[in-house]
This record gives C-alpha cells, structure tokens and sequence, in this order.
C-alpha cells in the first residue's frame, strides 16, 4: 500500500512538473539597448506594464503567448517590455528618464508618462518607427485577432499614409 501511493504521488509530481512547460512568448530585446539606439532596423513595440495590473496578465497569458503573435513580432519587430514604474535611468531622445515618486511611496518612470502621454493605462503596446519617433499607442489589446490588425498595420507601412482608426474601417 506504501509503494502504491509513493508512485501514484511521484506520478502526480510527474504530471504537475509536465504540465507547467515554460509559455511561449515572444523574445523580448533589451529594453535599454533597443531605445537607447539612435536607429533600429524595425519598428519597436514597447509593452508598458506595471503592477498591480489586473488587465496585464490577459495580454501575457493570451495575446503574446499566441504563435502567430509570437512570429509577426519575431519577424517585423524589436519586442520589449518596460516596466512603468521601473527605478532604472533611460536615455531617450537626448534626455534621461527617472523613477518619479508620488503620494504613499508610489511613483512611476518618466519614459513611461511621455510614452502613455500622461495616460498611464495599463497594458498599452507603444510603436515606435525605425529612428525611435511614437507612431501610435494602443490601450489593453484584449484578443490576437486585434493586435494582429495592430501589427499588419504598423508591419505593412500604413502607419505612414492613414490613422489606424481609418485603416480599420476600410478592413
């Protein structure tokens, strides 16, 4: 009876260990070596997130764990995270970026206020053209049929002629 619950628990630890296989996602670049570059060959998707997120792990655990997210991103972008309310320098633009403290010891980054515009709604997925300029923001991307119309768009060029707003309706 000894050895068959030690092997019906080995099973189990067997199972669970198999059943928790690492998540796909994409392979995100450094985020300093990719916007401190004056020029980057691809346009650069910044994820901007911070915690408490109750909306972040949707995007994680769904949109960018899709394998056909995953490729778009791989073959059109430099994918990278910035954590908003990260304490480390940035350079941007000519300019550094601090850690800002607010009210009951919460604060976040400068480089993620003039990302967000000031708008600081989290997930929000910032694009960022070849020579590092903002060419669109987008707020809580919730399913992979939309950010994968986000990344036709920026991929294709469009970005360049119309807003996205117009490129959907005339999809």
């Amino acid at each position: 009876m000894k050895k068959l619950f030690l092997w019906i628990c080995l099973l189990g630890f067997t199972l669970t260990s198999m059943a928790q296989e690492e998540k796909a996602e994409p392979k995100w670049a450094d985020f300093n070596g990719t916007i401190a570059a004056e020029k980057n060959p691809k346009i650069t998707m910044i994820y901007v997130y911070n915690t408490p997120c109750n909306l972040c792990p949707n995007i994680e655990n769904k949109v960018f764990a899709d394998s056909t997210v995953i490729k778009a991103l791989e073959k059109d972008f430099i994918a990278t995270k910035l954590f908003a309310s990260s304490q480390e320098e940035y350079q941007y633009k000519g300019d550094t970026h601090k850690y800002t403290e607010f009210i009951d010891d919460e604060g976040v980054n400068t480089l993620a206020i003039l990302l967000l515009d000031g708008k600081m709604g989290y997930p929000t997925c910032v694009f960022l053209d070849e020579n590092n300029d903002k060419i669109g923001t987008h707020v809580y991307v919730r399913e992979v049929g939309a950010m994968m119309q986000i990344l036709e768009f920026y991929s294709s060029g469009k970005y360049v002629e119309t807003a996205f707003e117009e490129w959907i309706k005339e999809q």
